[in-house]
């Protein structure tokens, strides 16, 4: 789900961050032992649905180097894990590379480390809110572009709205209508 520039395609970000299309998630409601009709709020991430690790596929994103936005593709591999509170320990150990074009020649942008992130879906409106509180100190952002490597900046904090889709199997995440990123469920549904 990007957050850097990264998880803005689910973010990056993310960070950007970040994300088949399926049907629109539906509002789950639990139920609850004791009384007749009683029943639980939903989960504090909005919609029940979202629970669970995710696989992200390939996107498309933007990143910013050396003044400019680049338009990236990735092809995926950060980890999603979404719990019911609506905490996202976000994992890039193993994501792929990120690669893009400036001036003609192959930038490549590299993202290791865990981001944490808060989501809180409003299903019927089919939007989730992500909130960042950050990478962990270890994480890093490098990029290699004519044979230099330099150093990236992974944001810190922000907040962003995407529009979603969550089926048993995919997460999609929309912009202006289009499929900007895809998530496979790795768990079983809860």
């Amino acid at each position: 789900m990007r957050r850097t520039a990264v998880k803005l395609s689910i973010a990056t970000l993310g960070a950007a961050s970040l994300v088949g299309l399926g049907a629109p998630s539906v509002f789950a409601m639990t139920a609850v032992s004791g009384a007749a009709g009683a029943a639980s709020a939903a989960p504090k991430v909005g919609d029940s649905c979202l629970i669970g690790t995710w696989h992200d596929n390939a996107s498309k994103t933007t990143t910013q180097w050396n003044g400019k936005t680049v338009k990236m593709h990735t092809k995926g591999g950060d980890i999603d894990h979404i719990r019911a509170s609506g905490v996202d320990h976000d994992s890039w150990a193993k994501a792929k590379p990120l690669y893009g074009t400036v001036s003609g020649h192959k930038l490549t942008e590299v993202i290791r480390g865990h981001n944490l992130l808060h989501l809180l879906a409003k299903p019927h409106a089919h939007r989730v809110i992500y909130t960042e509180d950050g990478w962990t100190p270890k994480s890093t952002n490098r990029y290699v572009y004519r044979g230099d490597h330099s150093k990236g900046y992974l944001n810190q904090t922000g907040s962003y709205a995407s529009p979603y889709r969550c089926t048993a199997k995919k997460l999609t995440f929309l912009r202006e209508g289009k499929v900007v990123d895809t998530e496979t469920r790795l768990s079983t549904k809860p």
